[in-house]
């Protein structure tokens, strides 16, 4: 009888040890740089890769806004300089066809960014590199000549910390586009659209002194 007491009375203890163990939020260490109620800018370039027979590059502006540590809102804007594929420009010299899309010259996007988690790892044994992984989603539209197509991107990034605010962003995205074919009608479109942008956190400045 002595050892089924002391037993419940051992498993008793180790409940409420695990108990106060779990009340307690493991802290590893302080962020390198704070994003909670700052604002962050990048200039961000972009690729769009579609089944369109253009290719696109872009240049353009993100607009970032942090409520905490892992939600931010954001906006985006981009300037869009699209050209006529290989393929498509011998298509045409050949046959005189274009693609039934018109050329894209632009977005404005609005969304959010979600920071999943936030770490650092030592690279070439004298480079610490600090960084948030980010799923984020945005929506907005894309201007093709006379056209306005509905947009959408979903993907992953890695935001890049370095010393005065300095951040590096890198985004693979994919986009879904519902734009008007002169022959199909309305058509869903499938992309793949990566992006860096570098930039500035003005959380920064008020954030005490950056830790190693």
């Amino acid at each position: 009888m002595d050892r089924i007491v002391a037993m419940f009375t051992l498993i008793g203890a180790l409940c409420s040890s695990t108990m106060l163990l779990a009340q307690e939020r493991p802290t590893v260490q302080n962020r390198f740089s704070e994003k909670a109620g700052a604002f962050s800018a990048h200039v961000t370039g972009i690729t769009h890769i579609r089944n369109d027979f253009y290719n696109a590059f872009g240049l353009g502006l993100d607009l970032d806004y942090y409520f905490g540590e892992s939600f931010g809102v954001e906006v985006r804007g981009l300037l869009i300089k699209s050209s006529l594929s290989s393929p498509a420009l011998d298509l045409k010299e050949r046959t005189g066809l274009t693609p039934d899309t018109y050329p894209q010259k632009g977005m404005v996007l609005a969304g959010g960014r979600y920071s999943i988690g936030y770490g650092k790892i030592l690279l070439f044994e004298n480079i610490v590199m600090h960084f948030d992984p980010q799923v984020f989603v945005h929506g907005g539209v894309a201007f093709a000549e006379r056209r306005i197509i509905p947009t959408a991107l979903y993907g992953l990034s890695l935001l890049n910390h370095f010393r005065w605010g300095i951040q590096l962003k890198v985004d693979i995205a994919g986009s879904i586009q519902f734009e008007e074919r002169s022959e199909r009608g309305q058509v869903a479109s499938f992309g793949f659209m990566p992006s860096i942008g570098i930039g500035w956190n003005m959380g920064a400045l008020w954030s005490g002194e950056e830790k190693p």
